[in-house]
């Protein structure tokens, strides 16, 4: 599913990628998201966490924005990807993605598959950063 919205991005029928939000139970799966989706790589990320919740923000390369809420979300999840000329919602449990574009919505069925990879070095940043209370570098 993520790889059929990275597709629509190559493809031009996004634009160009802004933003991504990601909502999900799992660090390693939100990132996974915003890597796949954006094609972006993080460049520094921001998280604090609350109870059992955590709310992170990534600066990715080429500027694009990823806004992640992990922890009990209800269902498996989502993920919204905004771009310069339409966005697309990924449903993690219909499965399914509404493609919002100039020619309106259109709701596609696709296989579940969620993206369980994301670098360590990108997990280890926020855990830095929950640690500090800042923004940290993601080096490579």
């Amino acid at each position: 599913m993520p790889e059929r919205v990275r597709a629509w991005v190559e493809a031009g029928g996004l634009g160009l990628p802004r933003s991504v939000n990601v909502e999900c139970h799992d660090l390693a799966t939100a990132v996974g998201l915003a890597r796949t989706l954006t094609g972006c790589e993080p460049v520094e990320v921001f998280a604090e966490a609350s109870g059992a919740v955590l709310v992170a923000s990534m600066l990715m390369t080429h500027g694009v924005v990823a806004s992640l809420v992990v922890g009990p979300v209800p269902g498996t999840g989502s993920a919204r990807l905004i771009g310069s000329h339409g966005h697309t919602e990924i449903d993690l449990d219909e499965p399914s993605v509404r493609h919002h574009g100039p020619g309106g919505v259109r709701r596609i069925p696709v296989e579940p598959q969620i993206v369980h990879s994301g670098p360590e070095i990108v997990v280890e940043a926020f855990g830095r950063s929950l640690a500090s209370g800042r923004p940290e570098r993601v080096e490579p």
